[in-house]
């Protein structure tokens, strides 16, 4: 007996042509604003702000592209924090935080020094304490989803698509029966991470707003900075390693 094609659904279409456009336009964007600001203020004009708006916009645009990359491949713009459980994830959601700072400073130091014609222009330097909190941020984005699956198997909560995702699956727990519940180690690590970023965003603006002509490194951050996001992200994995315990009823008995 022949088999009969799944019917085709225009829905399940998700990619469009303006969201190629769209990144097209991002991508041409962010070399415009990091050339062609800081070259037209020029050294002896109103530099320090050029320089301070274009990696804002630079800022911008990298997020933009990420979630217009997100609303193609899933149809939401939230798409790229889904886990493969259909849950917003917190260790996706802080990778990207650090992806695209770190990124448009490092991005936006180069181009203004291309605009300013200067002898190595590609000369920015990345601290190695920043270096280690990305290199730490992306292993437990990989360790995370092994960890849990082994430790809890069945037990995972998940959503049956990514449209049933909610900002709240960042602090909630990730065990069935325990999804209705705040999960303190996810907490901890989403606020570490905030706290953590802004602090640096506001470090990165206030070099960019130095009298200095040339950005030749990113600013330095001290070790207490790593160890504290090495504390909550080893809180947030060992967390998941530990199977849930049977959730207590209201009367007493717990649930199977």
């Amino acid at each position: 007996m022949a088999s009969v094609a799944a019917p085709y659904d225009e829905q399940s279409v998700v990619w469009r042509t303006w969201h190629t456009l769209a990144l097209v336009a991002m991508l041409a964007g962010i070399v415009l604003v990091g050339v062609v600001l800081p070259w037209a203020a020029g050294p002896s004009g109103n530099y320090r702000h050029a320089r301070l708006f274009a990696w804002l916009a630079t800022l911008g645009f990298l997020t933009g592209f990420a979630l217009v990359m997100g609303h193609g491949l899933t149809g939401l713009a939230r798409g790229i924090f889904v886990d493969g459980r259909n849950k917003m994830s917190v260790s996706r959601l802080q990778m990207f935080l650090w992806t695209i700072l770190v990124l448009s400073a490092c991005l936006t130091a180069a181009l203004a020094n291309v605009g300013l014609g200067a002898a190595e222009p590609l000369a920015v330097s990345v601290p190695d304490p920043l270096l280690l909190a990305m290199g730490v941020s992306t292993s437990s984005l990989i360790a995370s989803p092994l960890v849990l699956h082994r430790a809890n198997g069945k037990a995972v909560a998940t959503n049956d698509t990514a449209h049933e995702s909610r900002w709240t699956d960042l602090a909630r727990g990730e065990q069935r029966g325990l999804d209705d519940v705040v999960d303190l180690a996810k907490l901890q690590l989403l606020l570490v991470t905030v706290v953590l970023v802004l602090a640096y965003a506001v470090g990165v603006g206030n070099a960019f707003a130095d009298d200095g002509h040339v950005v030749s490194a990113l600013p330095t951050v001290d070790d207490a900075f790593v160890v504290m996001l090495g504390i909550s992200h080893a809180g947030y994995i060992a967390k998941k390693a530990v199977p849930a315990p049977p959730r207590a009823r209201a009367g007493g008995a717990t649930r199977a």
